[in-house]
């Protein structure tokens, strides 16, 4: 067995309170310690004495303790710990507030580094005084070096987790998992040697994406994500269809009912859809398309289609709000009339549950709307043939896979707002065709989006009273809910009661996260009801609200949104008329942050701006961690790294189809096969 597969509990200094903090933020196997890179390097570079450490100095100071005490200042006694220090020369003088617990932690006669700036000496005995950002006590005087900084996990700091690794290389091998050959050929360094360069780098080879070490693991994510993809796809292949359709003119009847006109490029997706449909491979496909191209009427026409045929369909939503908006519209569709419908949500009664399990297993429920209730273990179906996926970023390939569990050789058709570049498909989406919508059913979709300044809010919450008053709606976007006294931003329940106030006839409500579902669906209501104008909200509504006559929408800090977040936003409103979108500008944001806005302000094509976001998002941290979706790469980027992603696609798909499995890769493929099996919705 290979020994980084055991508990790890198994590691030297791993007991049950840390064993139970680590299982919880995922770690069970010793392997996934390894895998725990850190956040950053502190370099201890250019360490001096306390004699050579002059008032004005930024750096690092070392010297032995030779008092310690603790003070309170007059006003608000507040406890002050000072630490003195010398280098058998001179003195200095480290001060912590508010730290009592830091008298404990210094020794007379022990050697201490601290990082700060220095200050004037306040006793004449004294070089300099120092308020440090960090500090920390050897035995022995300490020398330069490149320290891993690893985040918190529960109670366990940097420091301890670094002591943790160090027990796993002294105890337990580390194997090859990569084939020999595909190492000589790109000349990667084994495994060990690339991990130990991770953990305890040297101040001569600080990790970076040029050495051979780091490009080894970038591969090894890569290359383990392409087999996995590889491996699902041979299964999916592995399997035939025996389905028999009869065709039925799907386009004229949707059209009709609805009183509604497709698009070019909505035909040809239903085309490119219902041709799946017919093959002897089930269909996986990605549909993207910017906010209000009419994925969603892409979607119900396709399974219209599947229902007329006499099979169930799923419509699987991220969200309960967008669940039930789905289910509500299709409730109101003509076209849908006469099948049996039903909404299933977490949040469902358990008699409510209870009924729809029963008829779905017996097929009198057709279509079913729902979250990731559709899938859990007691949901059984008669004859699901047709899965979609709302906003597909939000569900994993293996969750993809398990889903065609649900039936025989299920179709499946996953739904994105985000245009998906090159690099992504071939990480995320390789394993699906793609249909792409570039039309819009009312036109090209405008919106005018401004920057206003904090002088300009009164004027603006003017013109949004005079919108709402005279049948206009639109929403303003909070970063918080409520007031929070550790950011200095504006906050959703504190703008609730102010425009109240300021603004006694408009018809305001509030929507979030922490509100209950009952809530969240009597408010999405009263929206759509026009009972509520003005929506006061968070960005829940990013892939939720789609009300129709939202003409405007106001977001509060801008600057901490990503542009596809802020795009995906501004994308509520427009649908029958040109809408507004106003960015409040702050005092204080960084220049990425002004120039995110810019982008936003005069760019409003949704596949520019995936171009444009991952510009920015670009080369990130070379060893944060780069989350793309459903998918976390702890080391890997594959935007950045795009280079590497293929060789690593090439190499599995050679491995798969020439029959190059070692044992190693045979294990992974039976972790795959359980994995596919045992999916976790929840």
């Amino acid at each position: 067995m290979d020994e980084l597969l055991k508990d790890i509990s198994e590691i030297k200094g791993v007991g049950p309170k840390a064993k139970r903090e680590l299982n919880n933020r995922g770690f069970f196997r010793i392997r996934d310690l390894l895998h725990y890179f850190p956040i950053r390097y502190e370099i201890r570079k250019d360490i001096k004495p306390v004699s050579e450490f002059l008032p004005g100095e930024i750096g690092w100071v070392k010297g032995i303790v030779s008092k310690v005490k603790m003070s309170f200042t007059r006003y608000r006694r507040m406890a002050i710990v000072t630490v003195y220090f010398h280098d058998g020369k001179k003195y200095g003088k480290a001060l912590f507030f508010n730290q009592k617990y830091l008298l404990r932690a210094f020794k007379k006669g022990g050697w201490v580094l601290f990082y700060g700036e220095s200050k004037a000496p306040d006793e004449e005995s004294i070089v300099f005084t120092m308020t440090p950002s960090k500090f920390e006590v050897f035995p022995h005087e300490p020398k330069e070096s490149v320290v891993p900084v690893y985040g918190r996990v529960g109670s366990l700091t940097s420091k301890k987790i670094q002591r943790i690794i160090k027990s796993i290389f002294d105890s337990f091998k580390i194997e090859e998992n990569i084939p020999e050959d595909v190492l000589r050929k790109y000349d990667f360094p084994s495994r060990e040697k690339a991990l130990h360069l991770i953990h305890f780098p040297e101040l001569e080879k600080i990790p970076s994406l040029e050495l051979s070490e780091v490009k080894r693991l970038i591969f090894e994510e890569f290359f383990f994500f392409q087999l996995s993809l590889a491996f699902f796809r041979k299964r999916e292949k592995e399997r035939e269809k025996k389905r028999k359709l009869k065709s039925f003119d799907v386009f004229g009847e949707i059209e009709k009912s609805e009183n509604i006109k497709l698009t070019k490029s909505q035909k040809q997706a239903i085309n490119e859809i219902i041709e799946d449909f017919k093959s002897k491979t089930p269909m996986k496909r990605l549909l993207q398309g910017d906010v209000g191209s009419g994925k969603t009427f892409v979607a119900l026409t396709s399974a219209l289609f599947m229902l007329k045929n006499g099979y169930q369909v799923a419509f699987m939503a991220p969200t309960e709000i967008l669940a039930s908006q789905h289910f509500s519209r299709i409730c109101k569709m003509k076209a849908f009339s006469g099948i049996e419908k039903a909404l299933l949500l977490g949040s469902s009664s358990a008699s409510q549950k209870k009924k729809i399990y029963k008829n779905l297993e017996s097929g009198k429920i057709k279509f079913v709307i729902g979250t990731h209730a559709l899938f859990q273990e007691k949901v059984k179906y008669k004859n699901l043939a047709y899965v979609i996926v709302d906003e597909q970023h939000r569900f994993g390939v293996a969750q993809r896979t398990a889903l065609s569990l649900k039936g025989e050789n299920v179709d499946i058709l996953v739904m994105t707002a985000t245009p998906i570049p090159r690099s992504l498909y071939l990480t995320i989406y390789s394993d699906l065709k793609v249909s792409v919508l570039r039309e819009f059913p009312f036109g090209e979709k405008r919106i005018k989006t401004f920057i206003v300044k904090e002088k300009d809010r009164k004027r603006l919450f003017d013109w949004i009273f005079e919108k709402t008053s005279s049948g206009k709606q639109g929403f303003i976007v909070y970063p918080l809910i409520e007031e929070s006294e550790k950011m200095e931003l504006k906050d959703l329940e504190t703008a609730y009661e102010t425009l109240k106030k300021a603004y006694p006839d408009l018809k305001i409500g509030i929507l979030h996260g922490k509100m209950k579902p009952k809530e969240k669906e009597e408010i999405r209501k009263k929206f759509e009801n026009k009972e509520i104008m003005l929506l006061i909200t968070t960005s829940i509504i990013e892939v939720g609200i789609d009300i129709k006559d939202a003409l405007f929408i106001v977001i509060e800090h801008p600057e901490r949104y990503g542009l596809s977040q802020l795009h995906q936003m501004r994308g509520r409103v427009g649908r029958r008329e040109e809408g507004y979108c106003f960015l409040i500008e702050n005092r204080g944001i960084g220049e990425e942050a002004k120039k995110r806005i810019e982008i936003i302000k005069n760019v409003n094509d949704g596949f520019k701006i995936a171009e444009e976001d991952l510009k920015m998002r670009g080369s990130g941290d070379p060893l944060g961690k780069q989350q793309w979706g459903d998918i976390v790469f702890k080391i890997a980027d594959p935007v950045r790294d795009i280079e590497l992603l293929e060789i690593a696609k090439d190499e599995a798909y050679e491995i798969l189809e020439k029959g190059r499995i070692s044992d190693k890769i045979e294990r992974y493929f039976n972790y795959l096969e359980n994995l596919r099996k045992e999916v976790d919705f929840n």
